[in-house]
């Protein structure tokens, strides 16, 4: 191992232990755009964005948090993707400080339905 991968390394661990909800670390998200970023590379309002696109285009019609665009790819999804993406997303966005009130209050609702969201059980 190089001086240079040991030291990112131990910063990414450091980083790791400063951040409550861990991610995991080869968890990656492949933006619109293709291109492909770790959650901690993203801007707070993407995380969210990311999570409320996959809500809306998973969850019963009348759950769905506004405004709503659908993505056909994302219906393709498998649960375990789905899972494990938005376990991810959701973990990064609550080591975030810069939530709005719009995004913690959607995400209330988001929450509040999770225990009947089959997609989201086991």
């Amino acid at each position: 191992m190089t001086k240079q991968v040991a030291t990112l390394q131990s910063k990414e661990q450091a980083w790791d232990r400063a951040r409550p909800f861990l991610v995991d670390p080869n968890f990656r998200w492949v933006c619109m755009d293709t291109r492909v970023m770790r959650p901690c590379e993203m801007q707070t309002s993407h995380l969210f964005n990311s999570v409320k696109m996959i809500w809306n285009n998973k969850c019963p019609v009348a759950w769905r948090v506004q405004p709503y665009t659908e993505y056909k790819g994302v219906k393709r999804w498998g649960i375990r993707e789905t899972k494990y993406a938005v376990k991810n997303l959701l973990r990064e966005l609550a080591n975030r400080s810069d939530l709005t009130p719009g995004m913690v209050d959607a995400l209330g609702k988001m929450a509040a339905r999770f225990p009947e969201f089959k997609l989201l059980k086991e």
